[in-house]
């Protein structure tokens, strides 16, 4: 019988499940909110600042959907799992920096690998357009996606994890002068030129704040009002930089700001609390066998999750259609209350978590008025703030559901999934483009997405994203893990 977690890596860290389970909503968010028909759906199927039919930037226009969680989500995750990762090397302290450094250093060039293997930078004899949100995949000539699909199984020698031996140097040094061979072919080849403004901006964005947070959490891992200061602090220089524009100054210099953005900054008031709640659930629920009291009165623990279902969907509705802020901040207000009352008879395990994810929501809902209403771009203290009382309040609804269905179909692939997310990312643009033109599969692809009829193109995103996470999935069952 199939059992989860298999015989791997992850079995040696002590994973969160529920923490793997949403990110891997996150994955499966971003690769279905990429691959959905542009222009031609409703509006809270895009980015409410990219808003249908043009997909053009406007900073201007305030609000999010449900597409703008995604981001936000995979960050929150990144953050808790920072000290369930570091308690184990901190000990170590030489260990812990050397693993910092490696890994910040991995995802950095990561950001470039990405837009590397990116076949629409080659324009050739074949040119096909792939439907992708935000953005034409245009398909260069076959030796192009043959030379892409290369290079991506060479990833595999880079970041697929390994035992320590005396054959993994070579294996990294086979990989890395594949890469830099593709790279030199492409430059003097095909005329690509080299720019070190093309990296991919969100992994660049998420390296940063992983060294960042990082720092942050080893300086202040048993000191909880350090961290405190840490947080004012970047609530102190975010709205410096906001007050005075230094962040579109910053933007304006492209000398500066294709190696640091205020955006690496902004988010640390997102993925600073996470940390509170690695802490928190790595050192008291997740490891030590000690059972939630919620799930075991099950008349109560089950009003408790379904509260806070239902305040995801009024959030995500509410947030989208721009609800009057006293009225989300009452109904918010009033039913974190009710699960405070709860938790607080039945589990106090989770008040903690529940009073943190509620002073978040609040603040960030109390301070949507203020720059221009709630936006993604440029990411406002109300966005990020109001995210992480969101994402922490997701990870305790999946919490429930992973407790309640922990060998279902759904915790088991997500889980997976979320354990192993860079291939996730790389894996549509760099490895199934390709194949698709290399076997003249790419038409029966694109009659999935018909044009006068966008809702079945919607269903056929949907469904290829869930392919893709179960891909994912098995491949980490097999033990199959791309890390940094």
């Amino acid at each position: 019988m199939d059992t989860y977690p298999p015989k791997t890596i992850e079995n040696t860290a002590n994973r969160w499940l529920a923490l793997d389970v949403l990110r891997g909503l996150s994955i499966f968010g971003m690769l279905f909110s990429a691959i959905v028909p542009t222009g031609i759906l409703p509006g809270w199927m895009y980015h409410v600042q990219n808003p249908a039919p043009l997909h053009t930037l406007n900073s201007a226009i305030p609000g999010i959907s449900w597409v703008d969680w995604v981001f936000p989500l995979f960050i929150f995750c990144m953050g808790a799992a920072i000290p369930l990762a570091g308690r184990r090397r901190v000990e170590k302290r030489g260990q812990f920096f050397s693993r910092l450094l490696k890994r910040f250093l991995l995802l950095w060039a990561f950001a470039y690998l990405v837009t590397l293997l990116d076949p629409s930078q080659v324009r050739g004899k074949l040119d096909l357009m792939i439907p992708f949100s935000f953005y034409e995949v245009h398909v260069s000539s076959y030796d192009v996606q043959a030379i892409v699909l290369i290079g991506f199984l060479a990833l595999f020698a880079l970041f697929h994890y390994v035992k320590p031996s005396s054959k993994r140097i070579w294996i990294r040094a086979a990989g890395v002068c594949v890469i830099l061979g593709i790279i030199a072919l492409f430059h003097f080849g095909y005329g690509v030129p080299f720019d070190l403004h093309r990296r991919d901006f969100i992994i660049l964005l998420l390296a940063f704040l992983y060294l960042f947070g990082s720092l942050i959490w080893y300086v202040t891992r048993d000191c909880t009002w350090g961290r405190l200061v840490f947080l004012a602090g970047v609530i102190g220089i975010s709205f410096l930089s906001k007050e005075t524009g230094f962040d579109l100054w910053l933007n304006a210099h492209k000398s500066a700001s294709w190696i640091f953005n205020m955006e690496e900054i902004y988010y640390l008031l997102l993925l600073i609390p996470a940390t509170w709640v690695g802490d928190y659930m790595g050192g008291y629920l997740g490891w030590r066998g000690q059972k939630d009291t919620i799930t075991e009165s099950p008349p109560v623990g089950h009003l408790f999750y379904i509260l806070l279902g239902m305040l995801l969907v009024f959030l995500c509705l509410g947030l989208y259609l721009r609800w009057n802020e006293w009225i989300l901040v009452g109904v918010s207000l009033s039913v974190l209350l009710l699960c405070l009352i709860i938790s607080r008879n039945s589990s106090r395990n989770l008040f903690p978590l529940i009073v943190l994810a509620a002073t978040l929501l609040l603040i960030g809902l109390l301070m949507d008025p203020y720059e221009g209403g709630i936006k993604k771009v440029p990411a406002t203290f109300s966005y990020c703030l109001t995210m992480g009382g969101i994402s922490m309040i997701l990870l305790l609804f999946f919490h429930y559901i992973c407790r309640l269905l922990p060998g279902s179909f759904f915790v088991r692939t997500l889980s997976r999934a979320g354990a192993n997310p860079l291939i996730s990312y790389l894996l549509v643009g760099s490895c199934f483009v390709p194949l698709l033109n290399l076997t003249f599969l790419i038409d029966i692809y694109k009659a999935a997405f018909p044009p006068e009829s966008p809702w079945i193109g919607a269903c056929s995103a949907f469904i290829f994203g869930l392919l893709i996470i179960y891909l994912v999935s098995n491949l980490s069952r097999k033990g199959i893990f791309w890390r940094v």
